[in-house]
């Protein structure tokens, strides 16, 4: 099994339990109050840097504070295999399901949608991918979202198209991958 960095000691992860914000640096988990300034600064720089988060996060009402915590769940909320900060440096942002994905305001302007190229996949095509991990056939998809057989065939080939996989266990392969599940 690879460990993610930041356990063994060499970056940074962080992610949520039960809507509170932790970090895992060099080795130590942390509660959110807990974070040095200076990660919390260098995380500012790259709010700063994404105009489009942080006019999401100034309608949505919160303090700087609020807002930068908020910005690091819907950005980095995910615990992974690959650590979100390696030697003070932000890796790319990743998928993090909050539970609000397709009701919340503000996706795709704050948090990460999935784009594949010039394609995204949509809340319908996430869900779907996730039941395929879990196992279930197109059929049992279909009873479990009481959609058609039809419309779930017709969402597989459109995963198989965004994600260039042309099976089941390669699209699954690739979601655990990313974190989407």
């Amino acid at each position: 099994m690879k460990l993610n960095k930041a356990i063994t000691g060499t970056g940074i992860e962080y992610f949520v339990v039960n809507d509170e914000l932790f970090a895992i640096i060099n080795g130590t988990r942390m509660h959110w109050s807990d974070i040095p300034g200076i990660e919390k600064d260098s995380r500012k720089i790259e709010l700063d840097n994404d105009p489009h988060a942080k006019a999401a996060l100034k309608k949505w009402g919160l303090n700087d504070d609020e807002a930068l915590k908020q910005f690091i769940i819907c950005t980095k909320g995910a615990f992974n295999q690959t650590p979100d900060v390696i030697n003070s440096v932000s890796a790319d942002q990743e998928y993090f399901d909050c539970g609000q994905h397709g009701t919340c305001p503000f996706e795709g302007q704050i948090c990460k949608t999935i784009t594949l190229g010039e394609e995204t996949l949509s809340f319908h095509e996430i869900t779907i991918i996730r039941l395929i991990v879990a196992g279930l056939s197109d059929k049992q998809i279909a009873g479990q979202l009481n959609i058609s057989y039809h419309t779930v065939t017709t969402h597989m080939q459109n995963i198989r198209r965004k994600t260039h996989h042309g099976t089941r266990v390669e699209v699954a392969v690739w979601a655990l991958e990313r974190g989407l599940c």
